[in-house]
């Protein structure tokens, strides 16, 4: 993919990563007696209180010399966005909310597979600046 290649390793990372994150989410959610709903509803504003801490404290966290800022921040970005997709979904249904992640995190998959497809198509005719702008547009245009 654009980012650095492609390996499967990296797709599983993610699932991996993403699988914890939601467990953990949720865990915490039954240890504080909500449901899932309002388990990752609460993630998602903790979760931007921190990238907003981030953004006052560096102002383009993506530029900082702090490089363990730098990822942090990332991390956070991605998890946000997972767990807002999935609200967005699943709306308030709380019954199906396991199944709306699974099917989320199996889309970021894919989508990232295609990505790369798409990447390895773009640099055989293109200069690596052009390859990366056409590549943004793809994730525009193929973000639903």
């Amino acid at each position: 993919m654009p980012l650095c290649g492609f390996n499967k390793k990296m797709i599983d990372g993610i699932i991996t990563f993403s699988e914890g994150l939601f467990e953990a989410t949720i865990q915490r959610g039954k240890q504080n007696r909500v449901d899932d709903f309002t388990a990752v509803r609460t993630e998602v504003h903790e979760i931007d209180l921190f990238i907003k801490a981030f953004r006052d404290k560096y102002k383009t966290p993506e530029d900082t010399s702090k490089k363990m800022a730098e990822m942090i921040y990332g991390v956070a970005v991605f998890s946000g966005g997972l767990f807002q997709s999935i609200l967005a979904r699943n709306g308030h249904a709380t019954s199906d909310f396991a199944t709306t992640f699974q099917n989320q995190v199996k889309e970021i998959g894919l989508f990232l597979e295609r990505l790369e497809s798409k990447h390895q198509e773009l640099k055989k005719t293109n200069t690596p600046e052009q390859t990366m702008a056409k590549a943004v547009q793809w994730v525009d245009d193929n973000d639903k």
